[in-house]
């Protein structure tokens, strides 16, 4: 049908994503990936809560959304003027230094506070509609479910509930919704197998301009062998960009536009973190999995396809994989299932030779700037980071020649003059 009913509201100021952005900014992290910062810091703090944060929201006992206290947050209007801490949360709370250079037991302390008062409070929420509504399955939208931390410890409570956050429950995803809500109510129907696959889909042939335009060395790999190729350029490169396709919709990078690693060496995280993504060094990264190996890789059942929850990792799986395994021994993994062509192929031969059936998957851009979509954004990233190669749809690429011979030389392909086709 065409009905759809609003059957509670929460509206402006008391919005839980105002909420962590101020208390964020307390610390002294801006930028559009605050949260997440804030998100792998809470990890770090080793006490237990106090509720040390408990005044920053009210419940009422006839509401089902709380509101924010406004003695302690500023709400803001706009990203010109975002939501901040008030001075009586200063005079509760203290001062911090604006700079997060130095991370202090109280930033930890705060970090943590403000993690477990972000999951307790929407766990009273979700309690609240269960007990009004008899539900057994909810749909978990907005900024605030990119928190992959607090999607598990929800999943674990609601254990009896189909808890399912969407691909992109971002402001983006509001482009999707209001989409698919005029189809509905104009009766139209609208194709979402491309999701969210739905972006740009890349072009051999710009693409083949652009490589000689920058001056790169390349070749193009045969579809028989190109998985085995991509997992031997992962083992002797321990680093690669990698795009295929078209682009992802939404925040996450979910194998189309990615950067892939070696799991088995922290030497690759800290590459990534100081001289790649040029970002904090307590920031996690996450894996690709093949689904028939989850349960290897953890005893918990609400790991996802979307990289939407973390999950705790084996003890043994964590020894081998060090770069992927956060402090508190959890990964935001994403699940590869048989149906995922050349990512299940590349895990495969990576598992073949490395008996690892694992990746490290992180985005492919550079810090503070959004993920490559088209060829001229690919090509100019990979230009800028220090990674040997890029492998672009079939194309292997390179800004050394001599580094594309030596892959070459253990794919056991001619080294040809022009560096542009290998032989059969």
């Amino acid at each position: 049908g065409s009905n759809i009913s609003i059957l509670e509201e929460n509206n402006f100021p008391n919005s839980l994503g105002k909420m962590y952005g101020a208390i964020c900014r307390y610390l002294g992290y801006n930028g559009l990936t605050k949260e997440g910062k804030v998100m792998a810091l809470s990890s770090f703090n080793k006490s237990k809560s106090s509720n040390l944060l408990d005044s920053l929201v009210i419940f009422e006992s006839n509401k089902i959304f709380p509101k924010i206290n406004q003695k302690y947050i500023e709400p803001g209007l706009s990203d010109k003027k975002p939501s901040i801490v008030t001075n009586d949360f200063i005079k509760k709370y203290g001062a911090l230094s604006e700079s997060s250079e130095k991370i202090s037991s109280k930033h930890l302390l705060i970090a943590f506070e403000l993690q477990i008062l972000l999951e307790r409070t929407i766990s009273e929420i979700l309690k609240r509609i269960f007990k009004k509504y008899n539900y057994n399955k909810i749909y978990l939208s907005g900024g605030v479910f990119l928190n992959c931390k607090a999607n598990a410890a929800l999943s674990n409570e609601f254990k009896n509930k189909m808890l399912v956050v969407s691909t992109f429950p971002h402001d983006g995803g509001l482009s999707i919704g209001a989409a698919l809500l005029a189809a509905l109510k104009q009766d139209r129907f609208i194709d979402t197998s491309l999701l969210p696959f739905s972006g740009v889909n890349l072009s051999n042939s710009k693409s083949l301009i652009l490589f000689r335009k920058k001056k790169l060395f390349f070749f193009k790999s045969n579809k028989s062998n190109q998985a085995a190729a991509i997992a031997k350029a992962i083992i002797k490169f321990q680093i690669i960009c990698f795009a295929q396709g078209r682009s992802e919709f939404g925040p996450r990078a979910l194998g189309n536009r990615s950067i892939f690693a070696d799991p088995r060496y922290n030497s690759v995280k800290k590459k990534l973190n100081e001289r790649i993504k040029n970002r904090e060094e307590f920031r996690p990264f996450a894996p690709l999995v093949l689904k028939k190996f989850i349960q290897d890789f953890t005893t918990q059942n609400h790991w996802t396809t979307n990289m939407s929850k973390t999950v705790l990792v084996r003890d043994e799986i964590s020894e081998i994989t060090p770069a992927i395994v956060h402090i508190d021994k959890t990964s935001r993994v994403q699940v590869i299932d048989e149906n995922n062509g050349i990512l299940e192929q590349i895990l495969l031969e990576f598992q073949r030779i490395t008996d690892v059936p694992i990746l490290l998957n992180t985005s492919f851009n550079t810090k503070d700037t959004p993920i490559v979509n088209d060829e001229i954004d690919i090509v100019n990233c990979f230009m800028s980071l220090d990674v040997d190669i890029l492998i672009m749809n079939e194309y292997f690429v390179f800004k050394e020649k001599d580094k594309m011979n030596r892959l070459k030389e253990i794919l056991s392909l001619t080294i040809d003059d022009d560096g542009i086709t290998p032989s059969s």
